[in-house]
């Protein structure tokens, strides 16, 4: 390398002065000497020659703090002239000539004190790895090490590239954990943005391959064709909800086909007289409609959740889910809000929402069908559960609400609206005779013995009850003339029946007499 012109001779002696001032300074006050030739000088030369190959800078002193060996790439870093390299250069003389070019980006009153932190450094040889900075930006990796003379050796490696890929590795893994967190935030909102997810999908295109693993990871199966009627993506979860048809459902597949291998397995039939033209057609116009949640019972009792939307790029998108365990808790929930749970029979809410049904037809039809009220008491029963305890109670109570629902027509309403209570009601029922039948029946069914826990218990009803036709009485004073009957049937010694027309009969006998 050529020598740096240092211009006027004064800069280079000032440089010197400031130099010698630091060796008076710090050297002489560490006693550091000057040395002479030594017999190492062979070595020397054997090693300079070695390192004047080796890639990063090295500078080697002697035990005075004087230059001995520099090679070139520890030249070319710091761009030293020659002379510094060929004339044993002090240290300290060195450090003020890197500071007059430029290299170190320090202020005057902090200077003194860099100065001895770096003299501090080179003085320890400790080989702890640091890092200098230029004011050009350039980041330096220096160690150094002791030589057995007393003397040191500086290593230098030019890290800027590598610090700069470590930024840039730590701006790309910050990125790439932004995008793990819009992830996970999209599997939170798939479901329910999962049309929007894949109307957006061309604009998404390098998430494709994170989306499609949260695809993967949903409930229902996810079907879409183009507008030519060509499956164009399918997840895995159709294996599970249809897995005799899932192997049709192959990317490129024409709705025909898959269709056509669904009715040859029986998952759709023709109506009588149609076509299969026909069948897929209609079929087709269902998808291209975007009818929302159909739910369809399969032949194996399962039920599907069939979802259908159009894109605006003319796509269709299927979404199927299996709700059959939806369905049973739905049919579980209904049964306990509607049901009796000890009896199974319905319940007091149950028997009020159909009494006001009733009404509700009487007062807008006028041939609405007659109706019959049975209501019915379950005679003694708070001895039953004073003597045989609650536990035989509540059997009793089970088996009566069986006999009263064996005693009834299919249709016809049986329900427990109290403690030991319990009703019927009685659709089209034609007359108060046949309403007594089944009162009747009633009372025979529940004279039969009851086997409990080695135990025999008999029981008896006492029923009041009371006929309505919409000419003859409302249907909103039912309710009253079955009670007022039930005690009647109470009053004549229990175990008994009797019919609201009764106690008519009986007033208007008393009434003649």
């Amino acid at each position: 390398m050529e020598a740096v012109k240092y211009g006027e001779q004064d800069v280079l002696a000032s440089i010197a002065a400031r130099g010698r001032a630091w060796r008076s300074k710090l050297a002489n006050a560490n006693n550091v000497r000057s040395i002479g030739p030594s017999a190492l000088d062979v070595v020397q030369r054997e090693l300079e020659a070695v390192i004047g190959h080796i890639d990063y800078g090295v500078y080697v002193m002697g035990p005075d703090y004087r230059s001995r060996i520099i090679n070139s790439t520890f030249q070319d870093m710091w761009s030293l002239p020659d002379q510094f390299v060929e004339e044993g250069t002090d240290f300290f003389e060195t450090i003020e000539y890197l500071r007059h070019v430029g290299m170190y980006d320090v202020a005057d009153e902090d200077w003194p004190a860099y100065v001895q932190a770096r003299f501090d450094d080179v003085r320890a040889a400790d080989g702890t790895p640091r890092e200098s900075v230029r004011q050009d930006g350039r980041v330096l990796l220096y160690k150094t090490l002791p030589l057995p003379d007393g003397g040191r050796m500086l290593t230098y490696f030019d890290i800027t590239e590598q610090k700069s890929v470590s930024a840039q590795l730590e701006q790309l893994t910050q990125s790439l954990q932004h995008r793990v967190q819009e992830l996970e935030q999209l599997r939170g909102e798939l479901r329910s943005e999962r049309d929007a997810a894949i109307r957006n999908a061309q604009a998404m295109r390098e998430s494709q391959e994170l989306l499609a693993e949260a695809i993967e990871s949903i409930d229902e199966a996810i079907l879409v064709w183009n507008h030519d009627r060509r499956l164009i993506a399918c997840n895995q979860r159709i294996r599970s909800i249809l897995p005799r048809w899932a192997d049709h459902f192959q990317v490129g597949n024409s709705y025909e086909t898959i269709m056509r291998a669904g009715v040859d397995l029986g998952i759709f039939s023709l109506d009588e007289g149609a076509s299969f033209n026909e069948f897929v057609e209609h079929r087709w116009h269902l998808e291209s409609a975007g009818a929302a949640d159909e739910h369809t019972q399969l032949a194996d009792g399962r039920w599907l959740r069939i979802n259908r939307r159009k894109t605006s790029h003319g796509k269709r998108v299927v979404t199927i889910s299996d709700i059959t365990v939806d369905k049973k808790n739905e049919a579980d929930l209904r049964a306990l809000a509607e049901n009796d749970a000890l009896t199974g029979l319905a319940n007091r809410r149950t028997f009020d929402n159909e009494i006001e049904a009733m009404t509700v037809q009487f007062a807008s039809e006028d041939l609405a069908p007659p109706v019959g009220l049975l209501l019915i008491d379950l005679d003694k029963f708070k001895e039953i559960n004073d003597t045989h305890g609650h536990l035989v109670g509540d059997e009793v109570l089970k088996i009566a609400a069986r006999r009263i629902t064996h005693s009834i027509r299919r249709f016809d309403v049986a329900a427990r609206i109290g403690g030991d209570e319990f009703a019927v009601i009685q659709r089209d029922v034609p007359d108060q005779k046949s309403l007594r039948k089944t009162a009747n029946r009633l009372l025979r069914a529940m004279a039969r013995p009851m086997h409990i826990a080695g135990q025999t218990i008999v029981c008896s009803f006492s029923i009041g009850g009371a006929h309505c036709m919409a000419d003859t009485c409302p249907v909103g004073e039912l309710m009253d003339l079955a009670d007022r009957a039930l005690y009647a049937a109470k009053d004549n010694g229990r175990n008994g029946v009797r019919i609201f027309s009764d106690l008519q009969t009986q007033d208007e006998n008393s009434t003649r007499h």
